[in-house]
């Protein structure tokens, strides 16, 4: 049963589904895989010829013409679309992931560790907790506490 926000005119304030029917209509509610849910129009476009004007990044800037023919070639714009996961955290979070919390000083990349017994050590060294958790097993789908 569903009940509505406001009655309609004819005085209906509640619908009564089937399973299947109520099923059947969600299910034409759920719009095609890698289908756009939004599309912008005027300025916002794709295809408008004013959007290099208000959209950053969508036209390469210029390079400037004071550096002589001896000035190296500037690498390529990197493409807005791009960020790195550091770059990301620090736009949205205005968190830098590469620094020290201590010294402050960039972080480097050192080694990635795959196996499962230097790894048990190290978290032991650490006093960390190095016993793998086992997730919990997926609940049953909705449908199955529908009855048909």
């Amino acid at each position: 049963m569903h009940e509505l926000r406001a009655p309609f005119k004819d005085g209906t304030t509640h619908f009564v589904f089937d399973p299947l029917v109520f099923i059947e209509r969600l299910a034409a509610l759920v719009p095609p895989p890698r289908m756009h849910q939004l599309t912008y129009h005027g300025v916002l476009a794709p295809a408008a010829s004013r959007r290099s004007e208000i959209v950053p990044g969508s036209q390469p800037p210029t390079a400037p013409e004071s550096a002589g023919p001896s000035a190296p070639p500037s690498p390529p714009p990197r493409p807005c679309h791009r960020y790195s996961w550091p770059e990301l955290m620090a736009r949205v979070f205005d968190v830098e992931v590469l620094r020290c919390g201590k010294c402050r000083s960039r972080l480097k990349w050192i080694a990635a560790i795959t196996e499962a017994d230097v790894i048990a050590r190290i978290l032991a060294h650490l006093k960390l907790e190095s016993a793998v958790r086992v997730p919990m097993p997926a609940r049953p789908p909705p449908q199955a506490e529908l009855a048909y």
